[in-house]
Order: structure tokens, then sequence, then C-alpha cells
């Protein structure tokens, strides 16, 4: 099973704070066994594509088979059975050999836990009690509570990326696209634009072309060449009879254009009909 590595190009260090919030995501035995008091996590770059891993890493489940596993399988015991016999001759499952690779800094228990097909709380006979203060109240959803949280996921707010290095023109666009009831991002330029693109689930990029750091034309071209960001539809900003402006966002995958000083209106109706095409 591969698993990925932490970038080390900014890496960041999370000790007692992280230590109070792992009673949530991991059992605390492998955190004792392991004397794990460091737990790192990649900040993320344009390397790493803001992911925060770089490169991958194998980890193994080895079974080591003797006369008790084999008699054990012969009289078809449970799995979990088998398991808590081949823990006592030294088997480590993907978890915890995934904790070994937390404990040496070289990945995180988010990344662990994402290559388990079973996940924390299937792990037979490790799971400790939780603290007093970390108890949750387990509620089974009903129906009329179901339907409730759908109609709500349906009328989910637009998650739109606003990208402009001056910031007159992004709050104006900002107010606006909230005034429809959209959820907005800001960016001030387009490496800006590429962190949020790759960390948070957008709908739609409103760029303008001219900016530092990075152009809105070039962060239109890296998002159009990763599978993760390419479908974004992408309206670029263009300054009033700018026609080379134009072309070339259309050249770098912008999906429309709007010059400035703009309609608000005609903004959203651009925004709706690309929005429609998807």
């Amino acid at each position: 099973m591969l698993i990925e590595y932490i970038a080390p190009v900014l890496l960041q260090l999370f000790l007692s704070k992280m230590m109070e919030q792992i009673w949530f995501i991991a059992p605390k035995i492998f955190i004792k066994k392991y004397d794990i008091k460091e737990f790192h996590k990649g900040k993320g770059c344009e390397k790493c594509l803001f992911t925060g891993y770089l490169g991958r890493t194998a980890i193994f489940e080895i079974l080591k088979n003797d006369e008790r596993i084999q008699n054990l399988i012969v009289k078809k015991a449970s799995e979990r059975e088998i398991l808590t016999e081949v823990k006592k001759i030294g088997f480590k499952t993907l978890l915890e050999t995934g904790v070994v690779k937390v404990s040496q800094g070289i990945t995180t228990l988010d990344e662990v836990e994402r290559i388990s097909e079973s996940g924390w709380q299937e792990e037979a006979d490790i799971v400790p009690e939780l603290p007093p203060s970390t108890a949750v109240e387990t509620k089974t959803e009903s129906k009329e509570e179901a339907v409730k949280s759908e109609d709500s996921s349906a009328d989910k707010a637009l998650r739109i990326l606003v990208v402009d290095d001056e910031d007159d023109i992004r709050k104006v666009i900002s107010k606006r696209l909230k005034d429809a009831g959209c959820q907005i991002f800001q960016a001030k330029n387009g490496l800006e634009a590429l962190a949020y693109a790759f960390r948070e689930s957008l709908d739609l990029i409103v760029m303008d072309v001219m900016m530092p750091e990075m152009d809105g034309l070039e962060a239109t071209r890296k998002l159009r060449s990763n599978i993760q960001t390419a479908s974004i539809p992408i309206i670029m900003l263009t300054a009033k009879h700018d026609r080379d402006s134009e072309l070339a966002g259309i050249d770098a995958g912008a999906d429309d254009y709007i010059a400035k000083p703009f309609d608000g209106d005609k903004l959203i109706a651009r925004i709706k009909m690309l929005l429609r095409r998807r």
C-alpha cells in the first residue's frame, strides 16, 4: 500500500494542540506506544500543488503464519479472533505501520487513515475508551431530517474565488456576489488563487489578468493543466477595449471575460450562464 510523504518544503510542526485533538482521530494506545510528541504537516506550495504532500512511500501488512493461525483458519474463526491472535506474535496492521511513519515525521495521521479500508474504529482490540471530555453522543437521523439535509445541500451557496490585486475592485465584486447569496474567497494574485483552487472545492473563479507574483493568464494555464482544477469555470477581468488581453485569456483557458468597469448584474448573468453549461 502506498502512502504519501509530507512535502519537506514549508514543514509545519504541531505539538500540544495537536495532542489535545488526537483523541478524535486515532487510538491513543498508538500514540503512547510509539511515544509520539510531535506531529508534522506540509504547509503546501506550488511544487506539491498545495496538498502538503510530495512523493510516496510503502507500508506493509505482513502475516507470519504458524500452527495456531492455521488452526484458526481451518476452524473458520472470525476475522477479529484471527487478528487478535496474530497480534500476539507481533503482527502490525496497515494502520499501525502507518503510525510508525507518522512517528518518524514522514506522513500524517490523516493520510494513514485515508489508506485504511477499515478505519480507526474498526481496529480490533486496541480502541480504548475516550476521555470523558471527548464523549460524542450518537443520533440516528430520521427520514424527515434526511430530507431536510438533502434540501439544504441542494440550496448550498456557490463557492466563488475572486482574484484581483486591487483591493477596491476585489471588495466590490465580492460584495456583489455575497449579496447574490454566494460564498466568497479572495486572493491578491495568481499564486494565492492556485492555493485556494487546490484546497477548496470551488464552483467558479473570477480572475484579473494583470497581477504581481503570478498573473491571471499563467494561473489559468496552471489550473487548466491539472486534472483536479481543469474543469473550474474561469471568468477573466480585462481592461475596457483590451482585445489582446481578451484573446490571451481565452487562449490560456478562460471560459469568458468581462471588461472593467463592469455591470454587477451582467457579471451575475455571465456566472449563471457558465454554471448552466457544467
